[in-house]
């Protein structure tokens, strides 16, 4: 995996905001801190985040369409049941955090890190993910669906129940993961790198029974 890059934001030089509950269409928001923002139930049309940190917040079942989170942090928030489409995620850290549910359609995920965070039944449909990292996170139950992976990296990362279809895992290693009852056809497998002890999981979608 080449360099990810961190996000590009100085904590210290921020402004603080508290009780945003509300997003308008075409809002922008730059180095900025929000704390304990409750945002739900809400159908959002082209919002720009540069340079915020999110810390204690709550998204919820909302849909973001073309959202932009640019050199942001999430900081143990709650990130739940949202849709991104047509979105961007750009130099961005999710740490700490919940994702059950959230789903990214026809976005862009570049420079990412996913790490301690529940993410099980995050999906990905027709996007683009490059230079992103999952760490110590559970995301099992996961959909990712006609996308497309690139210089990504899965370290202690439960996939258990997932599925993946012509999403390629073609050069990414699997070996520290949990994997158990992944469900995934033979050219997206091709070329994963795996640990000795995960063939056996993997013999079923090459038409190999162990006797």
């Amino acid at each position: 995996m080449k360099e990810r890059r961190e996000p590009r934001v100085k904590e210290e030089a921020l402004h603080d905001v508290f009780g945003l509950n509300t997003l308008k269409n075409d809002a922008r928001y730059e180095r900025t801190k929000i704390i304990g923002a409750t945002l739900s139930g809400q159908n959002v049309e082209h919002c720009v985040f540069d340079e915020v940190v999110f810390e204690d917040c709550t998204f919820e079942q909302n849909v973001f369409n073309r959202l932009e989170l640019i050199d942001c942090v999430f900081k143990r928030c709650r990130f739940i049941n949202n849709t991104l489409e047509s979105s961007t995620v750009f130099r961005s850290v999710f740490s700490q955090s919940k994702l059950e549910g959230t789903h990214f359609i026809e976005t862009s995920v570049e420079h990412a890190l996913f790490e301690d965070c529940n993410a099980r039944y995050m999906g990905f449909t027709q996007s683009s993910l490059s230079w992103v990292e999952l760490r110590s996170s559970n995301v099992s139950e996961s959909t990712w669906f006609h996308s497309a992976l690139k210089n990504a990296a899965f370290h202690d990362v439960i996939l258990s129940g997932s599925k993946f279809h012509d999403t390629s895992l073609n050069a990414i290693d699997l070996s520290t993961c949990d994997i158990e009852g992944m469900t995934i056809n033979l050219p997206d497998v091709t070329g994963a790198i795996i640990a000795e002890h995960q063939a056996k999981l993997l013999m079923p979608i090459i038409g190999v029974k162990i006797k």
